[in-house]
């Protein structure tokens, strides 16, 4: 399921800062128990906490694009999250992720890794849309991990439940966030994919 809407083309670091600033409130809207419950199912199996968000972004349209290759200003999408927290850190429950979605809000930490690029489809010149993941501390204990990318296309297997998510509202983005232990394996990952001091951008 794709949208007719506009490409976001300007996801960077003020985009997820952004989220993460707007993930504690956010997760406080939901009732408490239910989140515990949801967090529950988390530590015995892979799922997700799905909810739409609005968010300003730069928009580029296709008249535009050709035109002028330039993009419009600040607009406002609908943003599809998906919040994944690692089995170790759900089986700790609310408080547990309130602390580190509140420490890494709190904080304008460089990432730890990052990466952007251009989409394009084949035999088209033109951009298509646009990626961005990125990994940033949490707390002392956890990473959290931010994919993004844009135009919103949903597999066909999950139309129904995004549709559901975001009661049939159009989706412009979608960004998963990945909750993880901090570990000696997840630091020897990182390590290899940064090379360097300096976070790699393509």
């Amino acid at each position: 399921m794709a949208t007719d809407r506009p490409v976001v083309v300007n996801l960077d670091r003020a985009y997820d800062q952004r989220l993460l600033s707007a993930l504690p409130g956010t997760l406080k809207l939901f009732a408490r128990e239910d989140l515990r419950v949801q967090l529950a199912a988390m530590s015995r199996r892979r799922r997700a906490i799905c909810f739409t968000l609005m968010a300003p972004v730069r928009l580029m349209d296709g008249g535009e694009r050709r035109s002028s290759g330039k993009a419009r200003a600040e607009s406002v999408a609908v943003v599809l999250v998906c919040l994944h927290v690692s089995p170790e850190l759900a089986a700790r429950g609310v408080p547990a992720l309130m602390t580190v979605v509140e420490s890494a809000a709190a904080q304008s930490a460089e990432p730890l890794h990052e990466m952007a690029a251009p989409l394009t489809r084949p035999g088209r010149a033109q951009t298509a849309g646009f990626y961005r993941e990125a990994v940033y501390p949490g707390d002392a204990e956890s990473y959290i991990a931010i994919t993004t990318h844009a135009p919103a296309e949903i597999p066909p297997e999950a139309a129904a439940a995004v549709t559901q998510a975001t009661q049939g509202s159009p989706v412009d983005v979608v960004t998963t966030v990945a909750i993880t232990p901090n570990g000696p394996e997840i630091a020897a990952a990182l390590k290899q994919r940064r090379p360097g001091a300096r976070p790699t951008i393509h």
